[in-house]
């Protein structure tokens, strides 16, 4: 009798990881590229985040230094600072844009999509981005809608938000992509599969690139041989792994990639403040750059990713500003 009720909670465990739904957007057919950003990885959630966000606004304004020597501006680094640290605290911490987690799939330059998950005041946008307000038969908000580079007739990106999700992706792919995120499918296929297992691991920032599919929609030629060798890379980024992973079959392409791999590792650890400690490791076909991992390591790794992706939304400010 023991025994029979021994299986009971493994076999019931079992039964609801076989039937269970997705439960995170994938709404593009068979991907080039997946990657994702835990945002509250970052620390900025936290009761005491003032430091986090104090970090996550000088790389933003280094990230801006950086974008302002290629254009010639001179725009001071503590404006983008500042510009930063109130978007952050106006908009996200406490205002209507509390983004939680990031998605992006990549397969073509008409086949793409950024969705967060999050908290939202749709009412608050709207205003904001002048956006078509949409209601329901009952008269209550349910989502807005607003084109975002306008000017552009044949290419354009359309911002959608209701409660709980943001989505932008070319507006001529808008209908198909919220459909399947409202039917709830995932469409990643077969060779995503190691993505959707990573996900499962709550990490801070998770990734996979199908590398030849992915040059081959862009269309690019001329490609350093470095990566036309190389088929995937993967990478993962969690409190019990810090992993890259990339994939290249040909022996020869592999042991020269290692070689100048091995010459830039220092520079990797020193992006992310020397907390890492990368070291190379040679499998079957892949080269893993692999380092020792703790919780203050991956908030700071998290940190850097956050400010790359807020520096898309940080303006170039008009250097007679006061």
């Amino acid at each position: 009798m023991k025994t029979r009720y021994a299986y009971i909670i493994p076999t019931i465990a079992l039964i609801i990881f076989l039937t269970s739904e997705t439960n995170f957007p994938a709404p593009i057919k068979e991907p080039a590229a997946a990657i994702y950003i835990n945002l509250s990885s970052s620390g900025i959630f936290d009761e005491e985040n003032e430091s986090a966000c104090e970090e996550i606004a000088k790389n933003v304004a280094n990230i801006c230094k950086l974008r302002n020597q290629a254009s010639n501006s001179s725009v001071k680094e503590n404006d983008y600072k500042k510009l930063t640290l109130d978007f952050l605290k106006e908009s996200i911490l406490s205002g209507f844009l509390q983004i939680h987690e990031v998605y992006f799939y990549y397969k073509t330059t008409d086949e793409y999509a950024l969705i967060a998950k999050g908290e939202f005041d749709i009412f608050a946008i709207g205003e904001k981005s002048k956006a078509e307000m949409i209601f329901d038969e009952n008269e209550k908000l349910v989502k807005i809608s607003t084109s975002i580079n306008s000017n552009n007739e044949n290419e354009k990106i359309l911002l959608q938000v209701t409660n709980n999700r943001l989505v932008i992706c070319p507006e001529k792919s808008i209908k198909e992509i919220t459909n399947n995120l409202e039917d709830n499918k995932n469409l990643l296929g077969d060779k995503f599969k190691t993505f959707e297992q990573m996900l499962t691991y709550n990490p801070a920032i998770s990734a996979e690139i199908d590398i030849q599919e992915l040059f081959k929609n862009l269309g690019i030629e001329n490609l350093p041989k470095s990566v036309t060798a190389t088929d995937l890379v993967r990478l993962f980024i969690a409190t019990k792994q810090n992993k890259i992973q990339i994939n290249v079959p040909e022996n020869k392409e592999r042991e020269e990639l290692k070689i100048e791999l091995e010459k830039q590792t220092s520079v990797l650890n020193s992006i992310f403040d020397n907390k890492t400690n990368y070291k190379l490791r040679e499998g079957k076909n892949s080269i893993f750059i692999e380092t020792n991992t703790n919780e203050k390591q991956v908030q700071t790794i998290s940190q850097k990713a956050t400010a790359f992706m807020l520096h898309f939304f940080v303006k170039n400010i008009s250097s007679d500003q006061p």
